[in-house]
């Protein structure tokens, strides 16, 4: 390597020379080159050590870097296999099976019964409760009614509250709240008559 660099200089140093004596404006541009030499000679270098390094890599450290692996890996799957259980409310679920690709049909996940909550009927008006025991205050008064019946009554249990954001919030929930059957509803034209389960 030092006959290499040795050579390297000397060449330099003769080419830096030559030319200085012929054009002294040059002296840069040579000092530029003698720059990208170098930086060429860095990378020689490095990618002799890099494959230095990699012939020196054995079987056995590779074998051992795939069994972590694998063991992390399998971990992630037992995670995986929990997280499933506990959706599932208990339920055991057995191992995969890879190779078959059975796994992920629809058959290895039963359908979760579906719960319904109707709205408890609520007798007194409280302010800083949520909107649905609100929505549910104002059905309770009037029985049933539409939407705009629902507000003038939510509109009077708290005349400070901004009457618009209030109609965009309970338009809102009353769609939420009939399209998941808390409450129930009829289509008398484009509008529902809501009332309580």
């Amino acid at each position: 390597m030092l006959k290499k660099k040795s050579a390297f200089s000397l060449h330099y140093i003769t080419y830096v020379t030559s030319i200085f004596n012929k054009q002294p404006y040059t002296l840069i541009y040579s000092y530029l080159i003698f720059l990208l030499f170098k930086l060429k000679l860095y990378f020689w270098k490095t990618i002799n050590y890099d494959q230095q390094k990699m012939e020196q890599v054995t079987q056995q450290q590779v074998i051992a870097f795939l069994k972590q692996r694998q063991r992390q890996l399998s971990e992630e799957l037992r995670s995986i296999e929990m997280t499933i259980n506990s959706i599932l409310g208990g339920q055991s679920v057995s191992s995969p099976s890879y190779g078959s690709g059975t796994f992920g049909r629809e058959e290895d996940f039963p359908r979760r019964k579906k719960v319904i909550k109707a709205l408890v009927p609520q007798e007194e008006f409280n302010p800083n409760s949520k909107l649905d025991q609100k929505i549910s205050y104002a059905l309770t008064q009037i029985g049933s009614g539409y939407k705009d019946d629902i507000l003038a009554v939510l509109n009077k249990a708290q005349p400070e509250a901004d009457p618009y954001k209030v109609e965009k919030a309970v338009a809102v929930r009353l769609s939420y709240l009939l399209k998941n059957e808390f409450i129930d509803g009829v289509k008398h034209g484009r509008s529902y008559k809501y009332s309580l389960k």
